[in-house]
């Protein structure tokens, strides 16, 4: 380890408004967010973890909640994020700009719920630290589909069952490393 390695310490604040319409059915939102940081760590091929000085981490979001019938929601957010280390200008590494999310979930029947959420995550910074020298490089863009499906039996057991990366979309979070594909995992939840 790094016995140089110091504690990470941070100040953050977010602030934002929401407004709703239609009778209390949609519910829009706008916040902006910024996180200081100092002593960031991070990971370095060579030195392994060391401080970054001085980063900071910020942007907005926008939002809308919307509930057409009784049964049904709907969620769509955009989140702008500009992620940067304040020592050296360049960008964080594996901080997307750019992340869209929209979700909908329906009340089928008493006690099932069944649900769909895409998630599309922008490109990021990364290294490859595959060579001698390590080399900047960008992580694509990429975006995400899962279903899921439960049953309330009664209130303190819930079965379910998810499928996880519907479309089995091969992407990285960090760069070398793949994740994994399309899966399907089903369960039993006890709420106490």
């Amino acid at each position: 380890g790094n016995e140089s390695l110091l504690p990470e310490e941070s100040i953050g604040w977010d602030a934002g408004i929401e407004q709703s319409l239609a009778g209390g059915s949609v519910l829009l939102g706008l916040s902006y967010f910024q996180s200081d940081f100092r002593n960031l760590i991070d990971y370095d091929y060579a030195q392994g973890y060391v401080n970054i000085g001085r980063a900071r981490s910020g942007g907005w979001e926008i939002s809308a909640d919307a509930r057409p019938l009784e049964r049904l929601i709907l969620r769509c957010a955009y989140t702008r994020l500009e992620a940067l280390d304040l020592d050296t200008g360049e960008p964080l590494m594996r901080r997307p700009k750019d992340k869209i999310s929209g979700v909908v979930q329906w009340a089928l029947a008493k006690g099932w719920e069944a649900g769909l959420s895409a998630v599309y995550t922008g490109e990021r910074p990364d290294m490859d630290y595959s060579g001698w020298t390590p080399q900047a490089v960008g992580l694509p863009a990429y975006a995400l589909l899962d279903a899921h499906l439960s049953f309330a039996v009664n209130p303190g057991l819930e079965l379910f069952a998810r499928w996880e990366n519907i479309g089995n979309v091969r992407y990285e979070t960090v760069f070398g490393y793949g994740t994994t594909g399309s899966g399907i995992i089903a369960g039993v939840k006890v709420h106490m």
